[in-house]
């Protein structure tokens, strides 16, 4: 795994808090670790080896999450949009390996800077679930898609289908919803990866390393939802996130 022998110690200690802050936010909101992982891990080490890692990390930390629960999703809504972002998620995976390392840090950058302006916003409170029909499904569907191959290819930026939900579906449905679709998309993502050969065993041990703070933040996370102003939140994650979206364009 290229540039993995070289981590020091600072670099480890790096990745173990960024871990541990970043499943905070998971544990709190249903996503967003990947959005912290991915750029700051890819300061050290090539996409191609951060992106698996994170892969590996998500599947994990989605399963306490769904099985605690904390609102339902109707299957209408969850299966077509699960099935869609795994799609995404596969088509995305194979730009992963064809992509020049430049390209991917550059849709990285532009999907951040994206996400902080669409957080800083802030967005607004809905409290009912829209009313399902065939065309509330396409929609779904095509931001699952769009989300799973920025997934795929870069490991973060789940922004259309994040925006889309954040301004039709109420906080707990969102973050469930994200965490459902999530999990199958992270079991893809792994399974796809696997088969391209990007784990090995340096792979696994980082992700051995990272599993404790993983599973600390989502506990954390997960014990501050429903505690914490979410509007205030949502700002200070785009304010923090804007930092390494401007350290990667400018790199």
């Amino acid at each position: 795994m290229t540039g993995v022998t070289d981590v020091s110690a600072l670099m480890l200690a790096v990745f173990v808090l960024t871990t541990y802050g970043a499943f905070i936010v998971k544990g709190l909101t249903g996503f967003g670790p990947a959005l912290f992982i991915v750029p700051i891990f890819g300061l050290f080490l090539p996409l191609s080896d951060v992106v698996p890692i994170s892969g590996a990390l998500l599947l994990v930390s989605n399963i306490p999450i769904a099985l605690a629960g904390g609102g339902s999703v109707p299957k209408r809504m969850f299966i077509p949009t699960a099935a869609s972002f795994a799609l995404g998620v596969s088509l995305g995976a194979r730009l992963l390996m064809v992509l020049p390392e430049a390209v991917l840090f550059n849709i990285l950058s532009v999907t951040l800077a994206a996400f902080c302006v669409y957080q800083l916003w802030g967005g607004r409170k809905i409290d009912t679930l829209p009313v399902w029909h065939v065309l509330e499904a396409v929609r779904l569907s095509v931001a699952a898609v769009a989300s799973g191959l920025l997934v795929g290819a870069v490991g973060a930026g789940a922004l259309p289908l994040i925006v889309y939900l954040g301004l039709r579906y109420p906080k707990v449905h969102f973050r469930m919803l994200l965490t459902y679709v999530f999990l199958v998309g992270s079991v893809t993502q792994v399974v796809v990866y696997s088969l391209r050969g990007l784990y090995d065993p340096l792979a696994l041990g980082l992700i051995a390393l990272l599993m404790l703070p993983m599973l600390a933040g989502v506990w954390t996370g997960s014990k501050l939802f429903g505690s914490v102003n979410q509007r205030v939140f949502n700002r200070a994650i785009g304010a923090l996130l804007m930092l390494p979206a401007l350290r990667l364009w400018f790199s």
